[in-house]
């Protein structure tokens, strides 16, 4: 549906990861039918209950999915994905762009670091270091996995506090 301006309130995101990824979703595709580019949800029915501080993750998503935006494939479409896993809830953003090569993978966290496919693009270059303090912050693992010419998947796991330290 159409969405009203952005206020900025996120408090709901805490109660519901879905909540929380509609909010982005809307908010991306309203622009990406601009570009012709299009936000694919993948969730589950069930509530996923997840213990984060909800503008912290909201950024978190924020930063990835605007990332996926940077290196979206031809077919345009990037993907957002929720699944339950034994520690809680795994959320998976998947473009289908050129791929991260393996000499640049393990830097891509580290702040400032543009691989040199990105030379050029427009950024700071810190969006993921902040992405990667936000997990660290919460205790989340999380990672990315990229095929050159196929495109990469950034994850992570967001746990339920409760049930782990039980």
């Amino acid at each position: 549906g159409l969405i009203g301006p952005m206020t900025g309130d996120y408090a709901h995101y805490g109660t519901s990861t879905r909540d929380g990824a509609q909010v982005a979703v809307e908010e991306i595709n309203a622009a990406g039918g601009v570009n012709g580019w299009q936000l694919k949800l993948e969730l589950p029915d069930e509530e996923l209950p997840v213990c984060a501080d909800p503008d912290m993750m909201q950024r978190a998503l924020h930063n990835l999915l605007g990332n996926a935006m940077h290196h979206i494939g031809e077919d345009g479409i990037f993907v957002l994905r929720a699944l339950r896993c034994p520690e809680g809830v795994r959320v998976e953003v998947e473009d289908h762009g050129p791929g991260i090569s393996a000499e640049d993978l393990p830097y891509i966290f580290d702040r400032y670091y543009r691989s040199r496919s990105d030379a050029g693009k427009q950024g700071t270059g810190l969006g993921l270091s902040i992405t990667k303090a936000i997990f660290q912050q919460h205790g989340f693992r999380f990672g990315v996995h990229s095929t050159v010419g196929r495109g990469t998947v950034f994850w992570f796991i967001m746990t339920d506090a409760e049930e782990t330290s039980a």
